[in-house]
């Protein structure tokens, strides 16, 4: 029985891994194609986190649209300084990653600072997703 649930367990677990080294489109492909691949995901992921901030906006003005206690326009403003500070630290930590995988010569900067910037923004994307469902489900409408 226990080899049976351990070697269930490794398939499980190396199915996992398998299914999140497939969600990476770029991995595995020669440098110049994972460098404009990479940057192809970076411009759709932005477009994505874009859109979903417009409808996280939407979605604040819905859900304290009535709220007597926190103003909608309140939630947005701390939503829109919170956007600009990830935008600077995104930045700057990107920035601090690319600069220590230099290694003198400079080659690979551009193309670690680009798969920062696509993990955060995806990152980014998945913290908005969760904040509109929150959303509504505190109104309700979900």
């Amino acid at each position: 029985m226990r080899t049976r649930i351990f070697v269930l367990t490794g398939f499980i677990l190396a199915l996992s891994v398998a299914i999140a080294y497939a969600t990476e489109p770029c991995d595995g492909l020669p440098y110049g194609e994972a460098r404009d691949c990479v940057k192809a995901e970076l411009q759709k992921a932005d477009a994505q986190l874009n859109k979903l901030y417009k409808e996280l906006q939407a979605q604040i003005r819905v859900a304290y649209k009535d709220n007597k206690i926190i103003a909608a326009d309140s939630v947005k403003q701390m939503l829109v300084q919170a956007q600009r500070k990830w935008i600077e630290f995104r930045d700057v930590e990107c920035s601090f990653q690319s600069e220590q995988a230099q290694g003198g010569t400079g080659t690979l900067e551009p193309f670690v600072h680009s798969k920062c910037l696509l993990k955060m923004t995806r990152e980014r994307v998945e913290a908005f997703q969760g904040y509109i469902a929150d959303l509504k489900k505190l109104k309700g409408t979900e």
